[in-house]
């Protein structure tokens, strides 16, 4: 069975959109607090609640960067084969 390697690059990015999910759940956190009037121990109580959004956040963004590679190989493959009629028909 062949081994499949992580390169250091792709662990760096996954965990700079992970570090990134995390302070985009805090803010939304932050901003639940302000806009209920509620206690700031909060931010530390509902921690938990927190790391579940980072996951869910997390997993979407996953779910968005997929499809986003998708596309961008369809149009890939799409401007391969115009390019090899326009050769054709000339």
């Amino acid at each position: 069975m062949k081994d499949i390697k992580i390169t250091g690059k792709t662990i760096r990015r996954e965990l700079m959109i992970l570090v990134i999910s995390f302070i985009a759940a805090i803010i939304i956190n932050i901003i639940a607090i302000i806009k209920y009037n509620t206690s700031w121990k909060e931010l530390f109580t509902q921690l938990h609640i927190v790391i579940l959004l980072v996951l869910v956040i997390y997993f979407f963004s996953g779910i968005l960067r997929f499809m986003v590679y998708g596309v961008r190989l369809m149009i890939r493959r799409l401007l391969r084969v115009t390019q090899i009629w326009s050769t054709e028909s000339d």
